[in-house]
Order: C-alpha cells, then structure tokens, then sequence
C-alpha cells in the first residue's frame, strides 16, 4: 500500500476502532435507539439506490421515499417492506401505483433525521454526487450488507453476446460506483478495471464479469435479485433459448420480434410480461418443460458449479430442513431463498435422505410418516384454501399465550410481530418462509388475523365462563372456518389444558 496517498475506502478500515467508538457513541444519543447492524446497512445501500429524503424544516415535511417495481419483482418489494417494518417498528405507507412503480414512505421527522445523521443526503443524489457513509468502513460486515442493497435497486444480471453472465452497477453518481467497485475489491471480487461513464444517460457503470467473481459475488453478497422467481425464469430461458439449435433459436427469436412489435417494445428487456412469453414460446417450440428444477439446473451450469454431491454432513441438513418445512420442494426454494448458489432438485434430495438413512441404521419410512407432508393452498382470491391441522394447532397455541400475557388487549398488528420473532426463535422456518415467500405472504398474513380474531373471542369467553357457542362463531363474517374446523381446533386446546371452556 502507498502511504503516501490511501483511499478513503483503506483509510477508514485502518482507523476501523476509533471511528467504530465514535460511531457508536452517536447513535446512543440518537432518539430512535435502532441498532447498527447489517439490516439497517442495507437499508441504507437500498435508500442511496431506489430511495430519497426529502426534508423542508420551515414547512414541517419530512419524507423517505423508495421507488420499486412490485410487479416485476414482488418478492423484493415485500422483502423491502418486511425489512423496513422490522428495523422501524412501523408499516410504511405503500403510494399509489405510477405505472409499474409504487413507493414505501415514511412521513416521521425522528426516522428521517436518524438516516441523516448515518449520513444520507436530503435531495437529488445526482445533484448531490451521494457516496456510501462513512459508518459502512467501519466493519466488513457491513460492506457487505450495503452492497447487497445497492445492487438489488441499481444492480443487473445480464447475459453478454457469449451467452454468459454479466453483473453490472450502474448509478448517475460516480463517488457512489467507485465506492461499490472499491467494497467489492476488498472482498477479494474483481471487477472489470474501468468505470465506464455513458454520455447519453449521465451515468456510470461498474462490470463484473469473470465466472469466478461472478460466483463469489452471489455466495458473498446474497443479493435477492438472484432470488426472485420471475428473475431465475427469465435467466433460464434465456440460457435455454440462445443455446437451441439454429433452426429452433431462428424461430423463436422471429417470435420475439413480432411480440415486441405487437406491444411496441424497443428492446426485449427483462418485465414480468416478458418472462411469461419466452418462457412458454420456448416450451412450446423446443417441446420441453421449464419446471423449477430444470432453471436451477441451468443456472448452476452457467455458474459452472459442480454437482449437488452427496455427504453426511449436506444429508444432516437436508433432513433438518425437510423437518422443519415438509416438503422437498419447500427445501429447495428455502435453499434459494438463502441464495446458496447450488441447489438440489427435488429428486436429489430424496435420494441424498434415503441414503443418509440406510447409512445410520435409521428407518426412512418411519421417519417420514413422523414428518407427513404439509399441503398449504392458496385459491385464486389469494386466501388460504387449505392448511395442516398439525401447524395450525402450533399457531393457535403462540397465539394464546401472547393474547393471555397481555390481558387478551393487545392489537393484532403487536401479536403478529411477536409471532415473527417466536417463529425465529423456535426454529418455526415454516412459518418465516411461508411469510417472506410473494406467493403464499399476504395470504398467510391474512390467515394469521383470522386466527387472532377468532381467539380473542374464544380468549375471552374462557376467561369470562361464558358458555361456548360455536355456531354463533361460524355465523360471525370475519370467521370463515365451518364448525368442524373450530371445533378441532378447540378440542385440542381443551384436551391440551391450554384454554378451559
């Protein structure tokens, strides 16, 4: 290193303890009392990529706002609004949709200054050159976190004309793109050596381009960008389409040009409109099927990653996860969901089970009759259509103890952030995968508040000796389940000494 001249970037990991006290002394004093910690860090890389503060002292107007896309990325924009909801105490106002677009606000004085303070700027971040805070040098951890959020709002995962991967930051503030070059760098992930400036759009990009780096980048960083579904879809068929033979790839490129002309598209860029088609013009043409497998086995060969192989130690997961989620199939999109870049088909983890199994003497049929499957069914009105009585009975149960510690007053938005954090701290990865995943999220929410209505009432009525009704219950329109559902569910509470009626 030449001491002479040091990066901001080196500058402040060689003085990482003294700014870390100095920084921490800060937010002590500081009236929200939030933890430093990685999800705030992203936080902060997702407001300096889709985010703005806007902030008028004299007419009392304090506003962070953040832009996203929850059509062609809903799994982001509910993991935007879970985070920003965890780390603020507080649901963030959705705006009205502009297009495609929607924003997360927040309208509070003390959150707006609080993000100030780490060093985000009020107003235009190209007027204002905005570059990452100084509190992200102070711990490696948290470059980490601040890349993820930057990439997953200005980031992209491209194909190049060599059919291969292409990551790319591109943002209108060059402090900022250096500063996402040089976090990388200090993660041993090596860019490509030029920021590229483009005249016409008054931006700057950043590429990452060896498989090696690309592939570090995913296991390091974790970005949910390679999480969302839409997202692997249109990788995969992509991948699919460009390495057809000649004849087939002539076809379906000829479709494409008339579907872009048909909905006046200048480019066959990624939208969720755009995933659909391609996807089924290519099943149809190449007479294959893009099932859930097949992408994961089209984006680890592109990662060039070796096969899913077998050892004790991947077994012992797997039936770990199997307990916990009862489905191999829920196994697998967990396993995406942490961005783990090699993931099993579903068959492999079968096979991995049963080998395992036979290994250790263990019964294989024993222990999956122990750990039946869980069907959980969503209808086209987004509300749960069928669930086991087994996790259902574990729910009502937290529910119970949460409504009698607090006097059975407690409102219902308090006892599902509590039920969140019980669900991380009995192991209940079901319930947190089920609430993350865009498919299942809103519907299970909803599930989870018909259950807390209904037990405020029961709660009461056992608390009150209030003789038990159970057809009034089913006649009540915020209580959709049918007198034998209740009842199951109130015989094993009975039976259980959880509740007296």
């Amino acid at each position: 290193m030449n001491f002479l001249y040091i990066s901001r970037f080196e500058f402040y990991y060689l003085f990482y303890d003294i700014i870390h006290i100095k920084k921490k002394t800060q937010l002590r004093n500081t009236k929200m009392n939030i933890e430093i910690d990685a999800k705030l860090v992203e936080f902060l890389g997702i407001m300096l990529g889709d985010g703005n503060i806007y902030v008028n002292p004299q007419k009392w107007q304090y506003q962070l706002d953040i832009s996203l896309n929850p059509i062609d990325e809903p799994k982001y924009f509910i993991h935007v609004e879970n985070l920003m909801e965890e780390i603020y105490q507080k649901k963030p106002n959705l705006s009205d949709y502009h297009g495609k677009a929607a924003s997360l606000r927040y309208y509070e004085k003390d959150i707006v200054l609080f993000l100030v303070d780490l060093g985000l700027k009020p107003g235009k971040k190209t007027i204002n050159q905005v570059r990452v805070p100084d509190l992200i040098f102070t711990n490696i951890d948290y470059s980490i976190a601040c890349l993820k959020g930057l990439f997953d709002t200005d980031g992209s995962i491209g194909i190049d004309s060599q059919n291969d991967l292409r990551l790319s930051f591109t943002n209108c503030s060059n402090p900022l793109v250096e500063d996402f070059y040089n976090m990388c760098i200090s993660l041993d992930i090596r860019p490509s050596p030029t920021i590229k400036y483009d005249e016409e759009r008054n931006s700057w990009q950043v590429m990452i381009a060896r498989k090696e780096d690309i592939r570090k980048f995913f296991e390091i960083i974790k970005p949910e960008k390679i999480k969302e579904p839409y997202r692997r879809i249109w990788l995969a068929s992509n991948f699919i389409y460009l390495n057809s033979p000649d004849h087939l790839q002539q076809k379906i490129s000829e479709r494409i040009l008339s579907w872009l002309e048909y909905n006046a598209q200048s480019s066959f860029r990624y939208s969720k409109e755009n995933v659909i088609f391609l996807k089924n013009i290519c099943e149809e043409i190449l007479n294959i099927e893009i099932s859930f497998d097949v992408i994961n086995i089209v984006i680890a060969n592109v990662l060039d990653l070796e096969k899913f192989m077998y050892s004790r130690e991947k077994a012992q997961v797997l039936k770990f996860l199997y307990e916990k989620l009862r489905s191999a199939q829920r196994v697998v999109e967990y396993l995406i969901e942490k961005a783990e870049t090699n993931i099993p088909h579903r068959q492999t983890i079968t096979k991995h089970l049963k080998k395992y199994f036979n290994e250790t003497n263990q019964d294989y049929d024993l222990w999956l009759n122990e750990n039946p499957k869980m069907r959980i069914g969503i209808d086209e009105n987004n509300l749960v259509s069928v669930f086991p009585n087994e996790l259902r009975n574990s729910l009502n149960h937290l529910i119970i103890e949460i409504l009698i510690n607090h006097e059975n007053i407690i409102s219902e938005f308090e006892v599902i952030r509590i039920l969140k954090q019980l669900f991380i701290e009995t192991d209940m990865l079901i319930m947190t995968w089920l609430l993350k995943n865009p498919k299942y999220s809103l519907a299970i929410k909803n599930y989870l508040r018909t259950l807390i209505y209904l037990w405020k009432k029961l709660v009461y009525i056992s608390l009150n000796s209030i003789e038990l009704n159970i057809t009034a219950l089913t006649k009540d329109p915020n209580i959709p389940f049918d007198r034998r559902t209740i009842t199951l569910m109130v015989d094993y509470i009975r039976n259980n000494r959880i509740l007296e009626f």
